[in-house]
């Protein structure tokens, strides 16, 4: 029996360096090469969806793990009124809270501004009718606008072909807006005395809207079994915002 003790003590460190070895070989790397796909698990899907008009959104949802659930949604949407007009958006849900999308925190700044377009005398000099612009944008548009400060907000971070995408940088699991619509109300008029008011209200809040038109990554990372990985998801948003493409997602072995 002590003969063999020697034997039984080298094959346990063998057995010990083999799961060690085993361990260092599957820790995925800090950072990935968007579009190169050595050692990333890739699933292709070139699914188109749109939002028609007055129509429930359109929805996409993928699984990235194979365990049979969702893990993000895709939606496009087309709203609005013979008022407002057609008013296109798309967005991006994380369903799981174990994928998170890579993005930014920026401070959400609104302008607000009103100003007098025109004055308009009747021909008996004493009714006016004055026009009215005010307008409220996610970005200075005047020097006299006003300004209200938001709250903090989560943004994504357009990724492209050969961006470097690493595993320290900032990761949210959040419900994203890709696409916001700006959009005008239809004059509101009130009157005062012999003075007529006519209101038009403007709303820009494209500010921080995914690129259109154009093939782009979403950065991603997802904790399995206690290990972070990291990839990206492929789109193509077609103008003006109604209709994606969910071209690929791609994630560590």
């Amino acid at each position: 029996m002590k003969k063999n003790l020697p034997v039984c003590i080298l094959v346990l460190l063998i057995l010990a360096s083999a799961c060690k070895k085993d361990k260092f070989i599957t820790e995925p790397n800090s950072q990935v090469m968007i579009g190169n796909y050595s050692n990333m698990r890739l699933i292709t899907y070139d699914k188109t969806i749109q939002g028609f008009y007055h129509q429930p959104s359109a929805v996409f949802e993928i699984d990235l793990d194979n365990d049979f659930m969702p893990d993000i949604q895709f939606s496009c949407t087309t709203d609005g009124s013979p008022g407002l007009g057609m008013l296109s958006s798309s967005r991006i849900n994380c369903l799981n809270p174990a994928v998170q999308l890579y993005g930014h925190i920026q401070g959400d700044t609104l302008f607000k501004n009103t100003v007098a377009t025109d004055t308009i005398f009747n021909a008996d000099s004493i009714h006016v009718e004055i026009r009215y612009s005010r307008y409220y944008s996610c970005g200075r548009r005047a020097a006299t606008d006003s300004i209200y400060i938001q709250p903090d907000k989560f943004v994504l971070i357009p990724l492209y072909k050969d961006s470097i995408l690493m595993k320290e940088k900032l990761f949210k699991s959040d419900k994203i807006e890709l696409i916001t619509p700006s959009y005008g109300y239809p004059s509101y008029v009130t009157q005062q005395g012999d003075t007529t008011k006519a209101v038009y209200t403007q709303f820009y809040y494209a500010c921080d809207n995914f690129p259109v038109d154009k093939l782009t990554y979403i950065g991603i990372k997802m904790t399995v079994n206690n290990i972070e990985k990291i990839g990206w998801l492929k789109i193509l948003i077609s103008s003006p915002g109604s209709k994606m493409t969910i071209v690929e997602s791609a994630i560590q072995e």
